[in-house]
């Protein structure tokens, strides 16, 4: 006997604008889009997945690939209404984070006899066909537009007998619908909830002091012989009357109160909006102030300019959705970089370390309570 209604959410798409797999982009802590969609889904008998790679098999959840590629979200929904053993499913783009469970069981409510598909209506008067319900009958609609190339999701409704349902109906507000399409749509986001910044995550627990880290920022700014951006290795401390090593690795902390911005007498050295600390060449007069006011060491001048050089978080990679190439290096998955919380981890607090009350640094350890 078929279930009543499953849930699909789309992740197939480029996300060209994001510039970044949209599905897997952190929120708060280390849970991803994705991650909260399912867990707010799971109750749903049937959850799929329309994507175009296999990659998102590690979720635990059939993931079901488009027949007609490159054609938009309509093939996904397509695919999964066609593969689904339910009689209907509520579809979800990954992009819509907040969407609201409590809405599948009312679309359903409004799936009457002889209905193909239930969408959702904002104030403004906007339908949003990505978030709605559709009947498994009405994959041959979707088959049909696909077929005569348009991809279009309203043509494929005006095809279809739909019921329009307006979310104040359900008691949501229309944020519960907002699509995260940029990275300025993701920075407003994550600042409606706690306060984020962007962070290095380190592990000293299964840092194994090999110096992977190192090496990969090193050969990425082709740094000379004697320069750092990140240092990687054996730390000794005194501790219970006895000498202690442990591995450790550290770059510039992207700190909250940055000491080398507070005494840069040309504003080279700034924090920006999303937690990382910058350092403008162009207006860099090399004074070496920035060097003398990092607690941490980590700021030199370049033997071949005589400017400020430190870590930038390799920008140009992250700029391509790409991690920072320390990170990308560690074997151990030792390190993370993103948009994370203050509370994602124990503050960088070591007994060969400054106190971290001096400049609050961004970067965190991940520990019991972290």
């Amino acid at each position: 006997m078929a279930d009543p209604v499953g849930a699909v959410i789309l992740c197939g798409g480029k996300s060209s604008r994001m510039g970044r797999d949209k599905a897997e982009l952190p929120l708060f802590g280390e849970e991803t889009f994705l991650e909260r969609l399912l867990s707010r889904l799971r109750a749903c008998p049937e959850v799929l997945l329309a994507a175009g790679e296999p990659r998102y098999a590690r979720y635990g959840v059939p993931v079901v690939k488009d027949a007609f590629p490159g054609c938009g979200p309509i093939a996904g929904l397509r695919a999964a209404l066609t593969a689904c053993r339910s009689e209907a499913l509520v579809c979800v783009p990954c992009d819509v984070p907040d969407f609201p469970f409590d809405a599948v069981f009312a679309l359903w409510e409004e799936m009457d006899e002889g209905i193909d598909a239930v969408v959702l209506e904002t104030g403004d008067g906007r339908l949003h066909p990505l978030c709605g319900m559709y009947r498994k009958g009405a994959a041959a609609c979707l088959e049909r537009c696909l077929k005569e190339g348009n991809y279009r999701m309203r043509a494929a409704l005006e095809a279809m007998r739909v019921r329009v349902v307006p979310l104040t109906r359900l008691g949501v507000s229309d944020e519960a619908l907002q699509n995260v399409n940029t990275p300025e749509d993701y920075a407003r986001y994550l600042q409606k909830g706690e306060p984020m910044n962007l962070r290095f995550l380190y592990d000293p627990a299964t840092c194994i002091g090999c110096a992977s880290c190192q090496m990969a920022c090193k050969d990425r700014h082709h740094l000379p012989v004697g320069a750092f951006f990140r240092r990687a290795g054996m730390r000794e401390y005194f501790a219970g009357g006895e000498m202690r090593r442990v591995p450790f690795s550290l770059s510039c902390n992207h700190c909250q109160n940055p000491a080398c911005a507070a005494v840069c007498p040309t504003g080279a050295m700034k924090k920006e909006e999303d937690g990382a600390v910058l350092h403008d060449d162009s207006i860099c007069i090399g004074c070496g102030r920035c060097v003398w006011a990092c607690p941490y060491g980590e700021i030199s001048l370049s033997q071949k300019t005589g400017l400020a050089q430190k870590c930038d978080t390799c920008i140009d990679l992250r700029q391509q959705g790409m991690t920072p190439a320390c990170v990308a290096a560690c074997p151990t998955e030792s390190l993370r970089f993103a948009l994370l919380p203050d509370d994602a981890g124990a503050e960088l607090r070591r007994p060969f370390l400054p106190d971290p009350a001096v400049t609050r640094p961004a970067t965190r350890l991940k520990e019991e309570n972290g």
